[in-house]
């Protein structure tokens, strides 16, 4: 049994794995625009090159989501499977996209999250400050 999982860049045979792992850990049927569980969402990013899968001993562990937007790199999806939680995986998923965002030439890493998953706390160990927070949303940036 392996100790780190292995990241490697998500292809579209993952798709169905990742959109299932998606709607079952951070779905939130309450937000109208929610669209990140879709097979449409999920296989443009894949085919833009910023989707990437974390595996433990060949089981999906974790997912990541990149998106630029108005010249800034979001972590646009981050999701844990349940049992894997609590090992790092969020790290070094968060670690590959540093990885990319030093490769792509950008100066910071941001997220934004929904308040619901009651994460903030995570993404400040991980080196992430708060820029701004209402009552739905907290977002952070990392700087590189």
């Amino acid at each position: 049994m392996s100790i780190d999982p292995t990241l490697r860049i998500a292809n579209k045979r993952d798709a169905n794995a990742i959109q299932d792992l998606v709607q079952r850990e951070l779905f939130l049927p309450d937000i109208p625009d929610f669209h990140w569980h879709l097979p449409a969402s999920i296989l443009s990013t894949i085919h833009a090159g910023r989707y990437a899968v974390a595996e433990w001993d060949g089981a999906l562990a974790g997912v990541l989501a990149l998106a630029v937007h108005d010249g800034e790199l979001y972590i646009d999806v981050i999701a844990v499977e349940q049992r894997f939680q609590r090992r790092g995986v969020a790290r070094s998923l968060v670690e590959f996209a540093e990885r990319a965002a030093h490769g792509w030439g950008f100066q910071r890493l941001l997220v934004s999250t929904f308040r619901q998953y009651k994460v903030e706390t995570v993404y400040e160990r991980l080196g992430f400050e708060i820029l701004e927070q209402d009552d739905s949303c907290t977002w952070l940036a990392r700087q590189l």
